[in-house]
């Protein structure tokens, strides 16, 4: 199990006060769009890349942000976006249920952000191959060690490598932080809130992982 370490590229808990600027809802029809000019759609900002703050209240204690690339109603897949150092990282794939509340931010905010930068990182991905959790799960185990919150762990996470997947449960086995294999661990696929993958401080696991692998071996054998 691995509490939240503070990486800003998986989501920082905040208060409802922490949310910068003015929270924009999902419109509900389109006569509300045209009432409404600063009201937009998740699909929208899909279109545009735009960077978004997703405010989670109430349903959980999070403020997300990234660029949205993919909303089809049953998903909706992020490219991350560490606020710190104003990069990207990764990506992260919610249930577009849970979106309701968010903000474009203004370009100022993240000019390092470009269309070229994002180029990049949507060659990295199979999004057609990604339309509901478990097709989006299959698809990032081949990016290497998923990080994911289940319904009844809102407040931490666990990085794991997944083992198998079947239609409604999927069995990882988790790294602990020093790069080491622990237990197996079979999660439902629909307590499974949102996971990230791909993002450097998984990625450095993995290294981990491969360094460590002749010792694990090694106490496997004695």
């Amino acid at each position: 199990m691995f509490s939240n370490h503070g990486l800003e590229t998986m989501g920082i808990p905040v208060s409802q006060n922490d949310v910068r600027g003015d929270i924009l809802s999902v419109p509900v029809s389109s006569e509300e769009m045209k009432i409404n000019k600063s009201i937009i759609t998740l699909q929208e900002c899909v279109k545009d890349r735009r960077v978004i703050d997703v405010d989670f209240q109430p349903s959980r204690n999070l403020l997300w942000t990234g660029i949205c690339i993919k909303d089809n109603g049953q998903i909706a897949v992020f490219i991350n976006l560490d606020e710190k150092r104003k990069r990207l990282d990764g990506f992260t794939v919610f249930r577009s249920k849970e979106i309701s509340r968010f903000r474009l931010c203004e370009k100022t905010e993240y000019r390092g952000v470009t269309q070229t930068n994002i180029a990049a990182f949507l060659r990295r991905l199979s999004l057609k191959e990604m339309v509901d959790m478990p097709s989006s799960l299959q698809r990032a185990a081949t990016h290497g060690p998923i990080a994911f919150f289940t319904e009844d762990n809102t407040k931490s996470y666990f990085i794991g490598k997944m083992v198998s997947l079947c239609k409604d449960q999927a069995r990882f086995r988790n790294i602990g932080t020093a790069g080491i294999y622990t237990r197996y661990k079979a999660i439902k696929v629909k307590n499974i809130n949102f996971f990230s993958f791909g993002c450097e401080y998984e990625l450095r696991l993995e290294k981990r992982l491969k360094r460590n692998r002749p010792n694990q071996a090694s106490e496997r054998t004695s």
